[in-house]
C-alpha cells in the first residue's frame, strides 16, 4: 500500500502512547484505514469502505502484528472504550472505523498550505474563544475526571453548569462514581450509544445520577464484651 498517514505531536497526551503495544496497534489501524472510499471484494460480498475505515479480521491481524489473538482482541477493544475506533462485527469480519478520522489525516487531493491556513484559522478561533470565555470555561481537576470517566461525555460546558448545581448537595467524589456505576452498566449490558445518556443530561436532573451514587454503608452497632471478674 502506497502513501503515508500524518502522526500528529498531540498523541503524546492521549493515553495510547503510555502502552507501547496499545500505541503498535493504533498506528496499524492507521495504517490499514482506506484513504478514500472504494468497494472491496471479502469472499463473494462486495464492502463499501468509506475514509478511515478497513476491513478487520482477528487471526490475520493478529499475524501481521505478531501478537496473539486474544490479546490483539483486548487492545482493539481498549482502542474501542476510548472511542479512538468503532467496530461493527458479522459472521465473517469486522469494519473497523477510525473516529475522527478527518482530524488525523486531511484528504490528499488537498493542498498542504489549504491545510495549514486551515489548522491556522482554527488556532485563531480558539484563541478568540478561549480569550472571551476566560474565568467562564476553566474546568476543575475533579470535572475533568468526572468527564473522562464518563461514557457518553457531551456539552462540555453545559455538563460542569450542572456538575456545579450538583455540588451543593454532593460531592465531587460521589459524582465521579455515579459515573464509574453507570458506565459499567452500560457496558454489562452492551448499549449503543445513542441509548446513553449524555453526561450534561446525566447530572441535569436528580431522577438520573442519583440511581447510581454509591450507597452508605451500614455501620452497625459494636458488640459490648462483658468481662468477668476471676
Amino acid at each position: 500500500m502506497d502513501g503515508y498517514i500524518k502522526l500528529y505531536r498531540k498523541i503524546l497526551d492521549n493515553p495510547v502512547f503510555q502502552n507501547e503495544r496499545l500505541l503498535k496497534i493504533f498506528i496499524w489501524c492507521l495504517l490499514k484505514a482506506s484513504y478514500k472510499e472504494h468497494e472491496q471484494i471479502v469472499g463473494l460480498q462486495t464492502v463499501l469502505l468509506k475514509p478511515g475505515q478497513f476491513i478487520y479480521g482477528r487471526y490475520k491481524a493478529a499475524q501481521e502484528l505478531k501478537i496473539k489473538p486474544s490479546t490483539l482482541n483486548d487492545h482493539m477493544n481498549t482502542l474501542k472504550r476510548l472511542r479512538i475506533i468503532d467496530i461493527k462485527p458479522n459472521n465473517k469480519f469486522s469494519i473497523v472505523t477510525i473516529a475522527n478520522w478527518a482530524l488525523y489525516q486531511s484528504k490528499e487531493e488537498e493542498s498542504d498550505n489549504k491545510s495549514d491556513n486551515k489548522a491556522t484559522a482554527n488556532r485563531q478561533q480558539a484563541d478568540t474563544n478561549n480569550k472571551g470565555n476566560k474565568g467562564k470555561n476553566v474546568y476543575t481537576p475533579e470535572f475533568e475526571k468526572f468527564y473522562s470517566l464518563y461514557p457518553n461525555p457531551q456539552d462540555k460546558q453545559r455538563s460542569f453548569t450542572n456538575w456545579k448545581k450538583r455540588l451543593k448537595e454532593n460531592t465531587a467524589e460521589e459524582l465521579t462514581v455515579a459515573a464509574i456505576n453507570y458506565k459499567k452498566v452500560v457496558e454489562k449490558e452492551n448499549r449503543e450509544r445513542q441509548y446513553i445518556k449524555s453526561s450534561a443530561n446525566f447530572i441535569g436532573q436528580d431522577k438520573f445520577y442519583k440511581d447510581y451514587l454509591p450507597k452508605p454503608v451500614e455501620v452497625k452497632a459494636p458488640l459490648k464484651m462483658v468481662f468477668k471478674e476471676l
